[in-house]
């Protein structure tokens, strides 16, 4: 499924955009060259047409005054001028042929045919009646010209009309697609705003709801990549928060349940210790009081343990260190307690970096080794190994104690929880260190699980190289 994040829909809205109202300003630009040009070829072909009629109609008015004084007079030099005037106008009449647009040529053969006759009568002029045949073609030749300059006039308004339509339609066409290009922009803009501000809202409906406590609802963010991976982000503070919530109630109901006995034996101390006041009677309450105090001292120990642990795991700061070497010194920091018990320790790990954050991972095989230890026997034996794949790192711990009983293992992670199997160093423990190993391996995003397999207690921890 292909994802396109916020700032990729902006650049493809900004695109589609700049695309319509780049076309429509184009379009504008182009119809407006275009009536430039239209203009500029009117008004010059105007020009032309009209200014070849003007000449037209004065060179008809040359050729008739130039025949009546050649058949007034009979010189040569009226004739001449009739012949040079009549040259120009067939000159004209050629530049009106150019104009193949204006139906002309039906008038132009017309008036090639009068000139062809005028002339000839001209040569063979002598009768009375000629004068008066000259006379009627003289009119026949001015009619045409009125009826040629007509026809250039509906012409050049049709034109005209023409260029007026196309120029209204060009016109309708970039109306309609500026309208175009504003209803897709509105539309687009109107898409592009709910899709950015809903999952905005719904991120800050999740924040509230967070804020407030309510924890339950899942924080479910749609619309742009980025704003689902802020919003996969919430719903991992949601859960986290929700699991922190939860562990704090577990934590203060471990705590009052814990507290509870030995302030009920202190306070029960105290009365026998007002109450009995022969020497011997002093030194057994007092002995109730000391061992009391002593495991309230151990719960609140175990309380800052887990809190100052916890807080501290949030900072993570990866290095690549020897795996071997790292168990080793994990190993050598519980020489001590090991040696007093006698417990062999082996390890089982390759020769491969990884990276690891020392401290979590150091405090939780700390915390895995001294339980082992604890609950080990005599002259017993530790089995400490790693392996590592592309994905994950697994740590296990192998001891060869009695192992955790179905009903214990439910609860071996709680706080403050001690096993029914007690051992005789069991006033050491303060039932936080496997809860310590649960929180700093949920921190780093793994998981820590108790594997029964019959032969004492075997704790798996799975931490993913990225989290």
């Amino acid at each position: 499924m292909i994802r396109i994040s916020s700032r990729q829909v902006m650049v493809i809205w900004f695109t589609l955009i700049l695309i319509l109202l780049g076309g429509t300003v184009i379009q504008s630009w182009q119809l407006l060259e275009w009536l430039v040009t239209q203009s500029r070829n009117s008004n010059e072909q105007s020009v032309r047409l009209t200014t070849t009629l003007q000449e037209l109609g004065e060179r008809n008015t040359d050729l008739e005054r130039s025949a009546r004084q050649y058949l007034l007079v009979r010189q040569d030099a009226f004739r001449a001028s009739f012949d040079a005037t009549l040259n120009q106008s067939a000159d004209l009449m050629r530049q009106l042929e150019a104009y193949e647009d204006i139906p002309l040529r039906p008038l132009l053969e017309e008036w090639h045919s009068a000139t062809r006759e005028l002339v000839t009568n001209l040569e063979n002029s002598g009768a009375e009646s000629t004068p008066l045949i000259m006379q009627t073609q003289f009119s026949r030749l001015t009619d045409l010209y009125n009826r040629i300059r007509q026809t250039c006039q509906q012409w050049a308004d049709a034109h005209n009309q023409r260029q007026l339509t196309e120029l209204e339609g060009k016109q309708v066409r970039l109306k309609l697609q500026f309208l175009f290009a504003l209803v897709v922009s509105t539309v687009a803009a109107i898409i592009l705003g709910w899709w950015l501000i809903r999952p905005l809202r719904q991120m800050e409906q999740a924040i509230t709801l967070m804020g407030r406590g309510y924890l339950d609802n899942k924080v479910s963010v749609h619309g742009p990549a980025d704003m689902q991976r802020l919003g996969t982000r919430l719903e991992w503070l949601r859960q986290r928060l929700a699991s922190l919530e939860n562990d704090r109630k577990t934590v203060f109901r471990h705590i009052s349940q814990e507290l509870k006995m030995p302030i009920i034996a202190v306070r029960e101390a105290c009365t026998l210790f007002a109450e009995n006041t022969t020497p011997a009677n002093q030194e057994s309450i007092l002995d109730i009081l000391r061992h009391n105090a002593d495991i309230l001292m151990k719960q609140l120990d175990g309380l800052t343990r887990i809190t100052t642990q916890v807080f501290e795991a949030r900072r993570q700061q990866r290095q690549q260190v020897s795996l071997s070497q790292f168990l080793r010194l994990a190993v050598d920091a519980q020489s001590e307690q090991s040696q007093s018990k006698n417990i062999k320790i082996r390890i089982e790990a390759p020769e491969a970096h990884v990276p690891l954050d020392t401290e979590n991972v150091g405090a939780i095989l700390a915390a895995l080794l001294q339980n082992a230890i604890a609950f080990s026997p005599q002259d017993g034996e530790i089995t400490l190994s790693a392996t590592s794949d592309e994905d994950k790192l697994r740590l296990e711990c192998q001891d060869q104690g009695t192992g955790i009983t179905p009903e214990d293992a439910e609860h071996i992670f709680d706080p403050f929880y001690q096993s029914a199997f007690q051992t005789a160093d069991e006033h050491q423990g303060s039932g936080v260190g496997l809860t310590i190993v649960r929180e700093l391996t949920c921190i780093m995003g793994g998981n820590v699980q108790y594997i029964n397999n019959g032969a004492g207690a075997c704790f798996c921890v799975d931490l993913p190289h990225e989290n």
